[in-house]
């Protein structure tokens, strides 16, 4: 770990605090009951790959990416032997966009479009997700999380310029995190709300 520090530079700290995060998630599923969907994690490894891709014609793929990917790839393993098959409606939309967005990333021929469409076909696949998270918040880690979305601040922060290629996907993956968090953290009041909000239909 030392060696580890000693050989950081700044523009490599949102990827240690990626995947300082994500072993967090690793360690919840394999100890702690945390259950990944694998249609989220099957989406996030393709899509992420798409978006490095097209970071990676602009010139501007960055270490966390590469990183993200490893991990990706990594947890998408695990999820096939632990993690959770779901196939609900919201699960059947949210995978049904996500898949539209890949293709159209994946034929773009604009990188700033195989950005955006990777990025927000990424965050179709997330809402499953956090629509678990909103029923069984043990089913993933907010501890994890809390280092994706510190991972994603230093990102922001050292974006070189706001052109679209360097600010659009930390931005959106620091959204991602914080909402996913912020489920985990109050889905007991999340769903109190929700019931005030939208009660039964009543017969009339």
């Amino acid at each position: 770990m030392d060696w580890i520090l000693s050989n950081l530079s700044y523009s490599d700290v949102p990827a240690f605090f990626l995947a300082v995060g994500a072993s967090y998630y690793i360690r919840a599923i394999l100890f702690q009951g945390a259950t990944p969907l694998v249609g989220t994690w099957v989406t996030y490894t393709i899509l992420t790959g798409l978006t490095a891709y097209g970071m990676y014609e602009q010139g501007a793929l960055t270490s966390v990416v590469v990183v993200a990917i490893a991990f990706d790839i990594l947890i998408l393993l695990l999820a096939f032997i632990r993690g959770e098959w779901s196939w609900g409606t919201v699960d059947r939309w949210c995978f049904g966009v996500a898949a539209v967005g890949g293709c159209v990333s994946l034929v773009a021929s604009s990188p700033n479009l195989a950005i955006a469409t990777g990025v927000l076909a990424t965050t179709a696949a997330a809402v499953p997700t956090a629509h678990k998270a909103l029923h069984d918040p043990d089913s993933e880690s907010g501890t994890a999380y809390v280092w994706f979305i510190i991972s994603s601040g230093f990102a922001v922060m050292q974006m070189p310029s706001w052109a679209f290629a360097h600010s659009f996907q930390p931005i959106m993956w620091l959204v991602n995190g914080a909402v996913t968090f912020v489920v985990i953290a109050l889905s007991d009041n999340i769903r109190n709300q929700l019931k005030v909000i939208a009660p039964r239909k009543q017969i009339t």
